[in-house]
This record gives structure tokens, sequence and C-alpha cells, in this order.
């Protein structure tokens, strides 16, 4: 069933836009993987994203996740090393 709000026209619904799903999994800001995971969502949404200036946003948020991801690499293999 359709409701429509007033002012409306009939026909004139729009369904809304659908995120990538996050992994469940992991949420930690410290796991590389999570991090990995939003720019390969942000960059999928950028691939279908027309406007050129929203586009440029996009992939630039997605290189600063993949930075995130790089960075929590780096500290994993640091705690890794100060373990042994």
């Amino acid at each position: 069933m359709r409701y429509i709000k007033s002012g409306q026209k009939k026909g004139s619904y729009k369904a809304p836009i659908r995120r990538p799903a996050m992994s469940t999994e992991s949420h930690s800001v410290d796991d590389p993987e999570y991090w990995w995971l939003k720019a390969k969502n942000t960059r999928q949404l950028a691939t279908e994203t027309v406007d050129q200036s929203a586009k440029k946003i996009l992939e630039d948020v997605a290189a600063s996740y993949e930075r995130l991801a790089e960075l929590a690499e780096q500290g994993r293999k640091e705690k890794s090393a100060e373990g042994s």
C-alpha cells in the first residue's frame, strides 16, 4: 500500500535510497577490514552516483577510509611486534 503525502501527486512516489549494508561482524575502528569494507561500499556508491560533485566527494571519502585501513593495519603490526 502506498501513501501519498499531502501536496504530492499520485504516481510521484520515490523509493528510499538504498545504502550498501555494512558487515555486522566487526565495527572496531582498530580493525582494518572494517575500513576496507567502508571504502569498498563508498566506492560502489560513487560509481552509482550521477552528480559529479557528489561522486568526487564519495571518492575522497573512500580514499580516506582506505588510509584509515592502512593505519589500522600498521597499528596491528606494531601491537604484534610489541607482543613478540
